[in-house]
């Protein structure tokens, strides 16, 4: 099985360390809305960006996804919770 090498600099290389990013920007979940608005908004922008890469909306919503479920569990804040009662659905800032 042949492994792709991405080239530095190419769009999918550019994507792949933009996500890596993304993840440890937001990996610790913070008790507050300043924390999930920043999150929804680099999300916003890395799917944005990389609009013709139909990865990188995946991989985007799925960290989105992740971290809800992570903060579920912890219990650390409200805002999803918050977000299911006013009848939100959890993705729906995504384009």
């Amino acid at each position: 099985m042949a492994v792709k090498a991405f080239e530095k600099g190419s769009q999918e290389w550019m994507m792949f360390a933009e996500y890596w990013e993304l993840c440890r920007k937001h990996w610790t979940i913070k008790d507050n809305d300043e924390y999930w608005d920043a999150v929804i908004r680099d999300i916003a922008v890395f799917s944005k960006k990389y609009q013709k890469e139909p990865l990188a909306r995946k991989i985007a919503l799925a960290f989105l996804i992740s971290l809800e479920e992570k903060d579920e569990k912890l219990n650390l804040t409200q805002y999803a919770s918050k977000d299911r009662e006013q009848g939100m659905a959890p993705l729906s800032f995504m384009p």
